[in-house]
């Protein structure tokens, strides 16, 4: 959005359409930030099932359900879950709030990914 802006800043040297498009781009950083921070446990426990692709999360806000969809972006997984009442929950897991392997482990079992060849490492 910053990118736009400034391009429409340098197009039209206009300074309230640069204001405004600065604006909403903060505005949607924070609405987002906020979503993030909402759906992200603080502490709690996980478990994970790979047979069915079953998770539940024990913290603040319990979520158990199965797997439906998960996006890494940078250093957030993202994990939908569709849970027993068939209502779709969205958590959050950022990289740093676990160790390296249990980072890896966590995002192979989220995106579904059953490479052989990744089973027989060990350092996952």
């Amino acid at each position: 959005m910053s990118v736009l802006s400034f391009a429409t800043f340098l197009v039209s040297a206009h300074l309230i359409s640069f204001l405004f498009i600065s604006i909403a781009a903060v505005i949607t950083f924070l609405l987002f930030y906020k979503i993030t921070q909402n759906t992200t446990p603080l502490s709690g426990t996980l478990l994970l099932d790979c047979a069915d692709n079953y998770i539940e999360v024990h913290s603040e806000k319990a979520v158990s359900g199965q797997v439906m969809s998960a996006n890494l972006q940078l250093a957030v997984l993202s994990i939908q879950v569709r849970t027993i009442q068939q209502k779709t929950e969205t958590i959050h897991f950022v990289a740093s709030s676990m160790s390296e392997k249990d980072w890896r482990r966590m995002c192979r079992f989220a995106l579904n990914e059953r490479n052989p060849i990744l089973k027989n490492d060990s350092n996952i």
